[in-house]
């Protein structure tokens, strides 16, 4: 999304290449051929700080240009704001992303109805989840993106570069907004930032690389709808501790093309439909190890 920026606003001032994002590499080998040459050219290098050990590819590629300005971003992980979603590779993906509702996962444990949960969805009790909870989400959130900070110190040491990195982190940005009044939440899920997210990157970015501030260009090319691609409502409860004003985008899911502007009902069935049909000892190892709240009665 950043490439995207960039491309729209500075088109006249950088040349933007848009590299494959590492999830999505299925030759590792080969992809760092292809790109070598990119990579020995280029000024800037602009990445995201990634957790994947196995996919990891600072060591690989920064060696290849010791002069570049190597820029790293932190963006991921911000659960405060979804405390009842899982990450599992247990069981498969249900349409994008290994994310899943543990409230719906306990339901079917317990070997609720459909229409038991429906009649008692947690999502729309102001109160399900206590302040207890999200402090303690918020201080997880804070900690995940210091042992982040302290992985990536150690990479940039092995890197043993001429032109030593420099690292952008929205871990201030996060502190200062926390229970601000935010007019929309600033992740869709997990790991898909909000546009009030891209625009602290951006300043941030166009502070570092002394380009000129476009803030009216940005406003008028992007809105909130141009993020929203990936998207998962907000319990009622998150809304009212997190102070939340603008409610009315917050009730649809968005996971990916084929599922766009779900309301959260049809999700519920749809996914309830999907878990019926999995290895239930599977929905029980993950409810025991999620560690989350699970409240439903």
């Amino acid at each position: 999304m950043l490439a995207r920026i960039f491309r729209t606003i500075y088109k006249d001032i950088v040349d933007i290449i848009h590299l494959t994002q590492v999830q999505n590499i299925k030759d590792g080998e080969g992809y760092f051929k292809q790109i070598d040459t990119v990579l020995k050219n280029a000024d800037i290098i602009i990445t995201q700080n990634i957790n994947a050990p196995s996919k990891d590819p600072f060591l690989k590629i920064f060696p290849k240009n010791e002069h570049a300005m190597v820029i790293f971003i932190d963006s991921l992980f911000v659960s405060y704001f979804h405390p009842e979603l899982i990450k599992t590779n247990m069981i498969p993906e249900f349409k994008v992303g290994w994310l899943h509702d543990i409230n719906i996962i306990n339901a079917i444990v317990e070997k609720r109805s459909l229409q038991y949960f429906l009649n008692n969805d947690p999502f729309y009790d102001e109160n399900f989840y206590s302040n207890d909870v999200y402090e303690r989400e918020y201080l997880k959130t804070i900690e995940e993106f210091k042992k982040r900070t302290n992985k990536l110190s150690k990479r940039i040491l092995q890197l043993n570069r001429q032109k030593k990195p420099l690292h952008i982190s929205i871990l201030p940005y996060i502190k200062s907004t926390f229970k601000q009044e935010y007019t929309i939440p600033l992740w869709g899920d997990h790991n898909h930032p909000n546009l009030p997210v891209f625009e602290y990157l951006m300043q941030e970015l166009i502070s570092l690389l002394e380009l000129p501030d476009r803030e009216k260009l940005f406003k008028s090319s992007f809105d909130v709808d141009s993020f929203q691609y990936i998207k998962r409502p907000i319990y009622k409860s998150t809304v009212k501790y997190l102070n939340i004003k603008n409610r009315s985008k917050n009730n649809y899911y968005n996971l990916g093309h084929d599922y766009q502007n779900i309301i959260r009902e049809k999700f519920v069935k749809d996914i309830w439909s999907f878990y019926l049909r999995l290895d239930k000892s599977k929905l029980e190892i993950i409810l025991k190890e999620a560690k989350k709240p699970n409240l439903l009665p």
